[in-house]
């Protein structure tokens, strides 16, 4: 009997963080949540902090490309938020080659606030897939608004997830 309370004992030490931490985040996912491998290319491998304290992530010209591997079909939801230094900054999302946003800030402005990011369903097909974002400038590629910052910053994402579409019984439990 002291055996199994001890067991409970040490059980519920470890289980209170990981219950905690699924209670703070709830059912609204991390601002950056993507599984990226290794060859996802054209992204800041670090968050740094923006100019109001949030998390972002920088994009770099010419394309910010990542990829991901699913082992079958699936529905999944691509949502992302970002603004852009670049003076007139335009922007093409694709998944796997395919369409399926364009941004304007000319036009129709960017989608630049994390509490209203643009997102985007789609499905997967088996194996390897990407995402990408092009874009028209980039610091020391058409716009230097960074002349000491070596890199070519075009974007700051302070949003970027991709997840399984909700309900969709190809991934429920």
């Amino acid at each position: 009997m002291f055996v199994l309370v001890a067991l409970l004992v040490a059980h519920e030490r470890h289980a209170t963080p990981w219950r905690d931490l699924a209670r703070d985040l709830g059912p609204v996912p991390p601002a950056f949540f993507l599984p990226l491998d290794a060859r996802s290319k054209g992204a800041q491998t670090a968050l740094e902090t923006g100019p109001h304290g949030e998390k972002i992530l920088w994009g770099y010209g010419p394309k910010t490309r990542l990829r991901f591997h699913t082992l079958a079909p699936m529905r999944l939801r691509l949502c992302y938020a970002f603004t852009s230094p670049v003076r007139d900054q335009t922007v093409a999302v694709a998944v796997n080659e395919h369409p399926v946003a364009a941004y304007d800030a000319r036009k129709s402005g960017l989608p630049d606030d994390a509490g209203h990011p643009a997102c985007r369903d789609f499905t997967s097909r088996a194996g390897d897939n990407r995402i990408s974002f092009a874009y028209r400038a980039w610091n020391h590629g058409g716009d230097d608004f960074a002349a000491d910052d070596p890199r070519p910053l075009a974007a700051t994402f302070t949003m970027l997830q991709l997840l399984p579409v909700p309900g969709d019984p190809a991934v429920s439990p």
